[in-house]
């Protein structure tokens, strides 16, 4: 990018290449005024007029429908949130018994396989083979 700019500037130089004639700006407004004519834009205005407007009178359900609108979302949000609640809550209550139902079937099968993990965990505890447990299992 920084190499094509500077073979830009140097086959173009840095001058300004677009120029304004002398006094361009400050002679623009007489002569666009000029330009201008003046016959055509007087009779537009005298054709065209265009009528009065009274204010529009507006209804009191008009400026209460706002309110109206913020008073439906706030229903439908309570009532939405209610049901939502509800929902989840039977929901919550039937896993909850489920799961009493099976942690009591649970628990009568998990005492011995309890007692079987704590062993196998305090045999990990302490690095010992099968071997070594025949050991000294025997001795006693």
């Amino acid at each position: 990018m920084i190499n094509e700019e500077n073979i830009i500037t140097t086959q173009a130089g840095k001058r300004n290449a677009f120029r304004v004639p002398d006094g361009y700006f400050e002679l623009f407004t007489e002569r666009m005024m000029q330009r201008l004519p003046e016959q055509e834009t007087e009779q537009v205005a005298q054709t065209v007029q265009l009528p009065k407007r009274e204010p529009a009178k507006t209804s009191r359900l008009r400026k209460l429908r706002i309110y109206f609108a913020a008073a439906a979302c706030l229903c439908f949000a309570v009532f939405g949130i209610t049901f939502y609640m509800h929902q989840h809550q039977e929901s919550n209550d039937t896993q909850a018994l489920s799961a009493q139902h099976s942690t009591q079937n649970a628990q009568s099968q998990t005492l011995s396989s309890a007692e079987e993990t704590y062993f196998e965990e305090a045999v990990d505890y302490v690095m010992l083979d099968n071997a070594e447990i025949y050991a000294y299992l025997s001795e006693y």
